[in-house]
C-alpha cells in the first residue's frame, strides 16, 4: 500500500489532490481491512455455531435411535408376554370346557342314579 501511495504522490506531486487521493485510498484500505476482519470473525462464529449445531443434532439423533431401540425391545417383550397370556387363556378355556363337560356328565349320571 505504501508503494501505491508513493507512486500516486510522485505522479500527482505532493499537492492537495495527491494527498487527498492517498488519504481516500488509505481510508478505503482500512475500511476494507476492517470489513475483512469482520467477515472472518463472522465466518468463524457461524462455523463454530454450525459445528455446535451439528454435534447437538448428532447427539439428539443418537438419543432417538437409542430410544427407538429400547421401545422396539419393549414391544418385542410385551408381544411375548401377550403370546404367553393367550396360551394361558386357551388352556383356561379348555379346562373350563372340560369342567363343564364333567359337570354335565355328573348331572346326567346323577339324574340316572335318582331314577
Amino acid at each position: 500500500m505504501r508503494d501505491i501511495n508513493n507512486t500516486i504522490i510522485s505522479l500527482l506531486g505532493s499537492g492537495t489532490l495527491g494527498v487527498i487521493i492517498v488519504g481516500v485510498l488509505q481510508y478505503l484500505g482500512n475500511k476494507h481491512g476492517k470489513l475483512e476482519d469482520e467477515y472472518r470473525n463472522l465466518y468463524q462464529e457461524v462455523k463454530e455455531e454450525l459445528k455446535a449445531y451439528k454435534a447437538e443434532h448428532e447427539k439428539v439423533e443418537d438419543d432417538l435411535e437409542k430410544e427407538v431401540s429400547e421401545l422396539k425391545a419393549t414391544v418385542i417383550e410385551k408381544d411375548r408376554e401377550i403370546s404367553e397370556l393367550k396360551g394361558i387363556l386357551r388352556e383356561a378355556k379348555k379346562t373350563i370346557s372340560e369342567y363343564k363337560r364333567l359337570i354335565r356328565e355328573d348331572e346326567k349320571n346323577g339324574s340316572n342314579y335318582k331314577s
